[in-house]
């Protein structure tokens, strides 16, 4: 397991804390960033030296080869979605939907044993184990799995999910919320993602399919496909509309945008909010709801540089208390990472310090070693000295 440095924060995945989500494909309509999603896993802390080319990192391959301060390629095949637990185990879905793990700190990779299913979203729960999201394939509908690096046990009580699970969050409490393309299901689980109760959500309009989740200051926040975001202060039962429509300036009668994720900046309170397909491309991606404000209000930000709006897919938070953002630009497909110093209002784009080109969509995990995990399509990399 690697060392944890001082200059990281262990927190979670995309939709804020605890919680892990879909992200945007290229076209914007949910899943896991074609045209590049991928997330890093694994390895030993690099050595200066000149950036790694990748080792032969097949699955079950060993890893890539280190680079320049501190940053390590780690393996060459493409990730979605990566978990790191507190026992040194790495657990990432990769380009197949097969649920890989490395147990010696991300120099080889296998299959989980019997995770025979279409894994989607990876959460870890307290127990150290991580709650995976499945895809329907063929009659069998979606469900969810908790696993260790040893094997995967079916979860009981998902019931009436459509197409796929999209994303989970925690409470403070340890009560965990599963979303899937069915937006007025939600399942809640008091025992660590072992067994769910269905909620059958009284929405006050639809949103499509769901995309987001995440519990917060606010109780639940939830976003999706259409519609405004959306608020539960009893456990997902009643939702009221808190704003961030997404209506098109330019053409009124044009809806803009699926809202991908949702996350709450520790320090500040701030709530930030992702938005595909921005209507107003370098300042609308990127959406942020401060503590003061009145319910319903949100903020563009400044600093983002896509022509066309970038797509961000999460962030995660660093100890020294900025932001860190994943994220693409569909044309030319192009992976960026952003950092925020002042809760989100303000970006400037790191990929040139960070000493990597991006290919495709990228997430980023913290894990509760300290050490920062970077994937885009063409592979997964590592720092532990944060940016």
């Amino acid at each position: 397991m690697p060392m944890a440095l001082a200059g990281l924060l262990v927190v979670l995945q995309s939709c804020g804390g605890s919680t892990a989500t879909s992200s945007p494909d290229a076209s914007g309509n949910g899943g896991q960033g074609d045209s590049g999603g991928a997330v890093g896993s694994g390895g030993a802390v690099g050595t200066a030296g000149v950036v790694g080319t990748g080792g032969a990192a097949g699955r079950g391959g060993s890893a890539g080869s280190n680079s320049t301060s501190g940053l390590e390629v780690l393996t060459t095949f493409r990730v979605f979605y990566v978990v790191e637990t507190p026992d040194g185990s790495i657990f990432a879905e990769d380009g197949s939907y097969a649920l890989q793990v490395s147990t010696d700190n991300g120099k080889t990779w296998h299959a989980v044993p019997g995770a025979s299913f279409a894994a989607d979203p990876l959460i870890a729960n307290a127990q150290g184990e991580v709650v995976v999201g499945t895809r329907a394939v063929g009659s069998t509908p979606p469900t969810v799995y908790t696993c260790r690096a040893t094997g995967c046990t079916a979860s009981t009580g998902i019931s009436g999910a459509v197409t796929r699970m999209t994303g989970f969050t925690a409470d403070a409490a340890g009560v965990m919320y599963a979303i899937n393309t069915n937006a007025s299901l939600i399942h809640r689980s008091s025992d660590h993602g072992h067994t769910w109760t269905a909620i059958n959500a009284k929405l006050p309009s639809t949103i499509g399919a769901a995309w987001c989740i995440e519990a917060d200051a606010y109780g639940l926040m939830m976003g999706g496909e259409i519609g405004a975001i959306l608020q539960s202060t009893d456990g997902g039962l009643n939702w009221v509309d808190r704003g961030l429509y997404r209506s098109s300036t330019r053409t009124p009668s044009e809806y803009k945008g699926n809202l991908w994720s949702i996350a709450t900046d520790p320090v500040t309170g701030n709530l930030l909010a992702a938005v595909g397909d921005p209507d107003v491309p370098g300042v609308g991606s990127l959406q942020v709801h401060r503590p003061s404000d009145a319910l319903g209000v949100w903020h563009g930000v400044q600093g983002l540089r896509g022509a066309e709006g970038e797509n961000f897919s999460g962030w995660v938070f660093q100890a020294d208390g900025s932001i860190l953002g994943g994220a693409i630009v569909p044309t030319p497909g192009l992976g960026e990472v952003y950092k925020s110093t002042d809760g989100g209002a303000t970006w400037v784009e790191i990929s040139s310090k960070i000493g990597m080109t991006f290919s495709g969509l990228t997430h980023l995990h913290i894990g509760p070693s300290g050490c920062l995990y970077i994937s885009h399509k063409l592979g997964l990399v590592r720092n532990c000295s944060g940016y």
